[in-house]
């Protein structure tokens, strides 16, 4: 078989390893400042809270735990993104509550579960570093590397055998001149054939030699990049975040579950809508559910199925969870959250079926991060309580 036969498949198979995905643990809790929660009405007469001081120019209250009131402004983007796409379904209510995720590695989703910005998404949104993605790209390159050695080694042989056949000829000839002129004749033939089959092969070897080297820089490149962006999402504190109308905005790392796909992040300084996890759906079989969130790099986008079972704590559906839709939520048709979306199962069994769409459970969120969902549910409280009757 031809070396350069053997090339062609194998830069077929590093072409292959060279595409990386999108996906160390860093594991720590960021406790946010509670001391203090400011409160204001909105434009529609309704009172609202954040716990960080606001930063647009309505007027507001702080409630401290000690009683103290003091005159503060608040951003309410509840209010604003209300206002902006006036929802006349329970799915574009809770569509206001999602956002997407970006790191250093890729993005997914992931929505707020409380009015002061707390942010529920997957830890492989926040830490790719950690999941089966990026151990695969890690792994490709590793390969891929390899594959370049063996092609290297590969080409050096040649390179000596090549070197070996034009001393040979060089020699043969030399050893021409002793031959009478008929056996001249044939011998020249016989070298010129040698010669043009020589620097075919060094040619063929010099074009593979810059193949390789090509390969060899693009693997580098792709390496120091992937390795500096994987760097930066293993210890990134800090996401941007996309909320419906396109606006970016930084929220920070709360906690990363230690049992579950799950992470908290947190929006400071902001009113936020949020879906509430303390009055989930009903999981059953059969019942029509909606996924939020950014699949494939599409914002704000919804796909619809049933939920098909339930199965190791896990939520499946045959509702479409693609790339980019981990982290966002799983709700019925009335909005209530029932999970939060992490992966889909492909099947390898049976002919045409797409696989299917698993969720964690809402009521592993509420488990995980309670102490701080709770304090933002009875401030909550405390402001409902204080709102003035709805005339």
């Amino acid at each position: 078989m031809m070396l350069s036969a053997r090339n062609s498949r194998i830069n077929s198979r590093i072409n292959k390893l060279l595409v990386l995905l999108c996906g160390a643990m860093m594991l720590g809790v960021v406790t946010p400042g509670m001391a203090e929660i400011y409160k204001y009405k909105d434009a529609t007469g309704k009172w609202q809270f954040t716990d960080k001081p606001p930063k647009s120019t309505q007027k507001s209250e702080i409630l401290s735990y000690k009683g103290k009131k003091k005159k503060v402004v608040a951003k309410d983007i509840a209010a604003s993104l209300q206002s902006k796409y006036k929802p006349s379904t329970m799915i574009e209510e809770t569509t206001l509550a999602v956002v997407s995720v970006e790191t250093a590695l890729g993005s997914g989703s992931g929505f707020f579960v409380s009015r002061d910005g707390y942010i529920v998404t997957n830890k492989h949104v926040v830490r790719p570093a950690d999941f089966k993605a990026w151990k695969k790209t890690d792994k490709d390159l590793d390969e891929a590397k390899k594959k370049i050695n063996e092609v290297e080694q590969e080409l050096a042989v040649r390179k000596a055998k090549l070197k070996k056949m034009e001393s040979e000829l060089k020699q043969y000839k030399k050893d021409i001149d002793r031959y009478n002129d008929r056996e001249k004749k044939v011998a020249y033939a016989e070298y010129e054939v040698y010669e043009q089959r020589l620097k075919k092969m060094k040619s063929g070897h010099k074009k593979d030699t810059k193949w390789l080297n090509d390969k060899k820089r693009e693997v580098s490149r792709k390496t120091s990049d992937f390795d500096s962006r994987s760097a930066r999402a293993k210890f990134s504190r800090q996401f941007k975040v996309t909320l419906k109308d396109g606006t970016k905005v930084k929220a920070s790392l709360v906690k990363l579950s230690k049992k579950h796909d799950l992470a908290l992040i947190k929006l400071d300084d902001h009113i936020t809508p949020f879906i509430d996890t303390t009055k989930p759906g009903v999981i059953a079989q059969g019942v029509k559910v909606y996924a939020v969130g950014s699949p494939l790099g599409l914002k704000d986008f919804v796909t619809s199925g049933i939920i098909t079972g339930k199965r190791d704590n896990n939520i499946y559906t045959d509702t479409q969870i693609l790339p980019g839709n981990s982290g966002g939520p799983l709700v019925d048709e009335d909005g209530r959250v029932l999970g939060v979306n992490t992966q889909k199962l492909m099947s390898t069994r049976s002919i045409g079926s797409e696989g299917f769409g698993i969720s964690i459970p809402v009521k592993f969120v509420v488990e995980e991060f309670s102490a701080f969902l709770k304090k933002a549910a009875e401030v909550e409280k405390t402001v409902e309580a204080e709102a003035p009757p709805v005339k």
